[in-house]
């Protein structure tokens, strides 16, 4: 399978090329809530970056980090972003953020229903326009995968040696949050964790882990869930996960 071109280097190699450069440090997350009372948590990770950076660079110049509040697609304007781009190229540096997800999110992607979206050839090229020529740059492999073992995910929680909330999710709970994310088309990742007393996070995790591999098929997943018990259809048509059976 060939290696897909993009316009992002890895650290590594930035430094290499461009040893005249000075780097910037671009971190954001998605939402308020991920970024902690007064941005504390955002704070952290930007902070653990440029902490690293300094380790693998010590004799660079180092711009001001710019850090912000937004998504990672081009849906919207990116202002955190467009404002590292801009003074990254006013100060002559390299740009990097932690990861390639930092710069830019698949329009396709969603973290449950389709959380290894890619980003389109078209939706690199407007990442390469926005960015004015600045040489982008990631600490990780900008190919590392989303999920599985030394990806992304696993990857962030060593970033900070953080790792959230402990999953409170039971062994007797995975199957049934697994159906109910498949089976019911209304149900979100956070309507499916209340209804369990879990994490949104921990619930996020078990879909992209296990939830697109093994319960693709909805109607063996129905049928599944009804000969464990899992589910019970006779108050309502809606169907009512059964939490108590294992």
């Amino acid at each position: 399978m060939p290696v897909p071109t993009i316009p992002v280097l890895h650290l590594p190699v930035a430094i290499g090329q461009y040893p005249d450069k000075g780097i910037g440090v671009y971190s954001r997350v998605s939402s308020d809530a991920l970024a902690g009372t007064g941005k504390v948590k955002l704070a952290e990770k930007t902070n653990a970056l440029e902490a690293r950076l300094r380790v693998s660079a010590p004799d660079r110049r180092y711009l001001l980090p710019v850090q912000g509040v937004e998504k990672g697609t081009f849906a919207r304007k990116r202002k955190h972003l467009l404002a590292a781009f801009e003074l990254a190229v006013q100060e002559n540096a390299i740009l990097v953020a932690w990861d390639l997800t930092r710069f830019i999110r698949a329009l396709a992607y969603h973290p449950h229903k389709n959380p290894r979206a890619w980003p389109t050839r078209q939706e690199f090229a407007q990442l390469r326009d926005l960015s004015q020529g600045v040489v982008l740059a990631t600490y990780v492999d900008p190919l590392m995968p989303e999920y599985g073992k030394g990806g992304r995910y696993s990857q962030s929680i060593a970033r900070t040696h953080k790792c959230g909330k402990k999953s409170q999710i039971q062994p007797g709970q995975v199957r049934p949050i697994l159906y109910a994310l498949q089976l019911d088309e209304t149900a979100s990742l956070q309507s499916v964790a209340t209804a369990f007393g879990v994490s949104k996070r921990a619930v996020q995790l078990l879909w992209a882990h296990w939830g697109v591999k093994v319960y693709a098929n909805p109607v063996r997943a129905y049928d599944e869930a009804r000969r464990l018990g899992h589910l019970d259809t006779s108050k309502t048509r809606k169907v009512i996960w059964n939490q108590t059976v294992t």
